[in-house]
């Protein structure tokens, strides 16, 4: 995580280039609408406004549900769905890291692998 921090002025206005932009985009496009849709009874989180009129075009990309429980904070924080989506990354994966060392413990791993 320390390695990181020279790309944090980045992160309000840049996505990931490698492997794929078009993946990142997608993914703050996504993070964005439903977050959008949890809010607004109305719009129907499959229904993101993607391909119209095909109806629930959403259903074929991951939705990023527990994602939502950092990246939203963050977008009503800030209300930069870019920086929102890029904190949320840079947070989770250390938290990540974090509990699979955590389970492997429980389940019986020494400590230095599971590190």
């Amino acid at each position: 995580m320390l390695i990181s921090l020279p790309i944090l002025p980045l992160l309000p206005s840049s996505l990931a280039d490698y492997p794929n932009r078009n993946d990142a985009r997608l993914i703050v496009w996504i993070l964005d609408w439903v977050w959008h849709a949890l809010w607004h009874p109305e719009a129907s989180i499959a229904d993101g406004p993607i391909n119209f009129p095909a109806p629930a075009q959403l259903t074929s990309s991951d939705w990023f549900y527990s994602a939502q429980l950092t990246f939203g904070p963050l977008y009503a924080t800030t209300a930069n769905a870019v920086l929102a989506t890029n904190l949320t990354a840079w947070l989770t994966y250390p938290l990540a890291a974090v509990c699979m060392e955590r389970l492997a413990r429980r389940l019986g791993s020494d400590p230095l692998p599971a590190l």
